[in-house]
């Protein structure tokens, strides 16, 4: 018996797109660390999160994960957690 809203999960989120990693790299770069530090970042449609969290990472005054799907969520404040 399939538990009820799991039978329609997207597992798109579980994989880190291109465009992300693409993000997350420019913020890393001089600019990109220029344009996030000390600022409040949300990322829509986060996934695994990896652009919001290295805005984190590199000095962001707070981090917003936003993801339609709960575990995308849970996955991504349990990388934050483990990375400190």
């Amino acid at each position: 018996q399939a538990r009820v809203g799991l039978t329609d999960a997207d597992p798109s989120w579980a994989s880190v797109w291109p465009s992300a990693a693409a993000l997350a790299f420019h913020i890393t770069s001089k600019e990109g660390k220029e344009a996030v530090r000390g600022k409040a970042v949300a990322e829509l449609g986060a996934g695994l999160g990896v652009a919001g969290l290295t805005a984190a990472s590199v000095g962001a005054s707070s981090v917003t994960l936003c993801d339609r799907d709960p575990l995308a969520l849970h996955c991504a404040m349990s990388s934050a957690v483990v990375c400190g």
